[in-house]
């Protein structure tokens, strides 16, 4: 699979991330993860997915056996974009890595 989603291409800080993990919980919405503004928010829930729980689900979906940590970056930053074309989806899909990696659910690697 060829490279798509890029990390350097990410338009947040990485302070902006790093405070989105260290004040993460159940009850926050989709809009206080970085790179989802209240279009994709809407998208989001239009398409069933209404909490950060279920979008890192969505991310976990693509961990494959032999697959790597880009792969199931691609994958998810090709659903992040097919539904909202005008998100930044290389900073979504870094934050939702970041956040299973804080979780302990999957290890982020450059």
């Amino acid at each position: 699979m060829s490279v798509i989603y890029d990390a350097t291409k990410s338009s947040t800080r990485a302070e902006t991330v790093m405070g989105f993990l260290e004040s993460f919980s159940p009850a926050m919405e989709l809009k206080n993860v970085p790179g989802i503004g209240p279009v994709a928010s809407t998208v989001l829930h239009d398409n069933g997915c209404t909490t950060i729980q279920c979008l890192l689900g969505i991310y976990l979906t693509g961990v494959e056996k032999n697959k790597t940590m880009q792969d199931t970056c691609n994958k998810f930053f090709m659903y992040v974009k097919g539904l909202c074309p005008k998100a930044n989806a290389h900073t979504v899909t870094f934050a939702i890595a970041h956040l299973a990696d804080h979780l302990n659910l999957m290890k982020y690697e450059d």
